[in-house]
């Protein structure tokens, strides 16, 4: 299990149960677990996201391998506990959510 803490200070965990799953779903994924990570810790934008009443946020990191972004879509459940849900690659971050923080 790797964690690493958000903008907010908050462990965010990554397990190896949550990473099978978004490396099945997203292939291209399988080598940036690295990059995964640094956008929680370094990230540059986060974006908010209301799912069921609990705040999930979005934070998105250029690679400098590639053109394209690295999102990972995390959730804080308290001050001292968070995990992530998902991580993808994008061309660009999303017009439609709302910035809440922006390095």
């Amino acid at each position: 299990m790797h964690v690493v803490l958000s903008k907010n200070n908050v462990p965010i965990r990554l397990t190896d149960e949550r990473w099978s799953p978004i490396g099945s779903r997203h292939p291209e994924m399988r080598r940036h677990k690295t990059h995964v990570l640094e956008t929680i810790s370094g990230n540059r934008i986060v974006f908010r996201k209301v799912i069921l009443a609990c705040y999930s946020q979005f934070a998105s990191l250029r690679t400098a391998l590639t053109s394209q972004y690295v999102m990972v879509a995390y959730r804080e459940c308290s001050e001292t506990d968070g995990f992530i849900l998902t991580a993808y690659l994008s061309s660009r971050p999303s017009s439609r959510r709302r910035i809440i923080w922006k390095r």
